[in-house]
């Protein structure tokens, strides 16, 4: 079953029965007609223990347009978009420049019933499973300078579980790495709880994480704080590779 993560406020739109369309760009789970859907309610979104099921679902349509061709039919199946550059502010506070006109967006309707106050854990219990593989990259353009993060989750027979990527503003080379590691750890939390092994490029974090260099700076002390909560539940194993798959580069173009 794929997932669909919603802010609080656009959680609370679709309990309330009032929201029935999502718009994704840079889709990575490649969502299409029929698909089982799992809505996720970030209450915070910076503390993946307040994340919790709000109900399930199926994609009923999809269609797949650029931004630019974006017609008033399409705003009036969805009130809360008023116009073309509503959608582009909207995505670049995630994704940054990346957005534009010629930007493909897809405006997918689903169908949704409510769960009984199940939390993410709770209804997800029965198909964790013991050990997957997350593969990492951040990078920064400038250093610091405009930046990204790319994350890909595989089972440990290499099936793909989740991708994802985020334009995270202006950061150094290292702090993309950490805040890479970090969001993969949180998707990683919905698979297991049990070993997750890190795949990433960077020496720096990968043997901080590992407890080999000791933490001198400041901020790296701050970001490996921020990850306690995942690590807490999860038997973490860092690898250092020397290249990384193409789908991690493949998601943090720009």
């Amino acid at each position: 079953m794929k997932t669909i993560k919603l802010d609080h406020t656009f959680a609370q739109q679709v309990l309330a029965g009032t929201r029935r369309i999502v718009w994704k760009i840079f889709d990575e789970k490649h969502l299409s007609v029929g698909d089982e859907i799992q809505f996720i309610e970030k209450v915070d979104p910076d503390d993946e223990g307040t994340w919790h099921a709000i109900g399930n679902g199926t994609i009923q349509s999809v269609t797949e347009k650029c931004i630019r061709d974006i017609t008033e039919k399409d705003y009036k199946i969805d009130t809360t978009i008023r116009s073309k550059q509503d959608i582009i502010d909207n995505f670049r506070e995630q994704y940054g420049p990346l957005v534009t006109q010629d930007t493909p967006i897809k405006i997918v309707q689903f169908s949704f019933i409510a769960a009984q106050n199940n939390s993410v854990n709770d209804v997800t219990k029965a198909t964790k499973i013991t050990e997957v593989k997350l593969y990492t990259d951040g990078g920064s353009r400038g250093n610091p300078g405009p930046s990204a993060l790319g994350y890909v989750v595989k089972d440990i027979n290499d099936e793909l579980l989740e991708s994802g990527s985020k334009y995270i503003g202006l950061t150094t080379n290292n702090q993309a790495e950490y805040q890479a590691v970090r969001a993969g750890l949180a998707a990683c939390a919905q698979y297991t709880n049990g070993t997750v092994s890190v795949f990433l490029d960077s020496q720096l974090v990968a043997n901080q994480m590992n407890g080999i260099y000791k933490i001198k700076n400041r901020s790296c002390g701050q970001y490996i704080k921020q990850l306690s909560n995942c690590v807490n539940i999860l038997l973490i194993e860092c690898h250092l590779l020397t290249y990384h798959v193409n789908t991690i580069k493949r998601l943090m173009q720009w």
